[in-house]
């Protein structure tokens, strides 16, 4: 029998290991058998150049027990096989590990493709949460040898850099973008910036005024500073009061009041 068809005949009576401590036995093993075993010690998933590499024949001297010490030892005795492990993606954390028969090959990811966008009301750090609030969802299930989108953002610039797998996912981020780049619509409550100059009041005058009434009235205060030279009020006032105070103001303003 060719060591192939053994294997394969092997690999339908030997168990995968299933965990930390199993002994893998002495003899001809089917790569599958043993790469599971490396999978279990580090952790990460494996993908195979092609789907039948786990039938290639692995050589144990002796029975081999799946302890995290000896993870580098059967890498060893794989390569031996033919048979090489590549990170795919971070070398330190890698996402997944790559078989190949080739032992200079790299794992075949696609290209990253970069474009920097400026934006003109978002602020980066807003855009690339937004942006990866949207990765999130679009890439939680890629191909173990796929590129997750990666978004950086630039203050000084006032702009975005995008990395991603492809055109097509560029473009999708890229309208995204585009839909989130935009004048804020105007808050009604939000704080406006209000100057009323006195037509018949002394500015300091129509301040205390003004003041005065605005307590009565109660609620959200307001903000005034006197600017004598000019005989006007600056008033600190959210945006929507604003209509109440100019009536009152008008009110105030008056010639019988001077």
């Amino acid at each position: 029998m060719s060591p192939l068809g053994f294997c394969l005949s092997v690999c339908l009576l030997l168990p995968m290991p299933s965990n930390e401590g199993d002994v893998l036995p002495k003899g001809t093993l089917p790569a599958a058998c043993v790469l599971k075993g490396w999978s279990l010690l580090s952790g990460v998933p494996l993908v195979h150049e092609n789907p039948t590499m786990g039938h290639t024949p692995v050589q144990l001297l002796s029975p081999f027990q799946l302890l995290p010490k000896n993870q580098r030892l059967l890498e060893a005795i794989l390569n031996q096989s033919g048979l090489f492990l590549k990170p795919v993606g971070a070398i330190r954390q890698p996402r997944a590990y790559w078989v190949t028969h080739h032992r200079l090959a790299e794992p075949p990811r696609p290209k990253p493709v970069v474009q920097v966008v400026r934006l003109d009301h978002l602020e980066p750090e807003e855009g690339v949460k937004i942006l990866r609030a949207e990765a999130n969802m679009k890439e939680k299930n890629l191909d173990l040898l796929d590129r997750y989108s990666n978004f950086v953002a630039s203050p000084r610039t006032r702009s975005v850099v995008l990395t991603c797998a492809s055109n097509e996912r560029l473009h999708h981020y890229l309208k995204v973008l585009q839909r989130s780049d935009r004048v804020p619509p105007r808050r009604e409550d939000g704080p406006a910036l209000k100057i009323w100059k006195a037509r018949f009041l002394r500015a300091p005058m129509l301040e205390e005024l003004l003041n005065q009434r605005w307590e009565d009235r109660g609620g959200q205060p307001i903000h005034i500073v006197v600017n004598e030279p000019t005989n006007s009020l600056m008033i600190r006032i959210p945006r929507h009061l604003w209509p109440e105070a100019q009536k009152i103001l008008e009110e105030l303003d008056q010639q019988e009041n001077f």
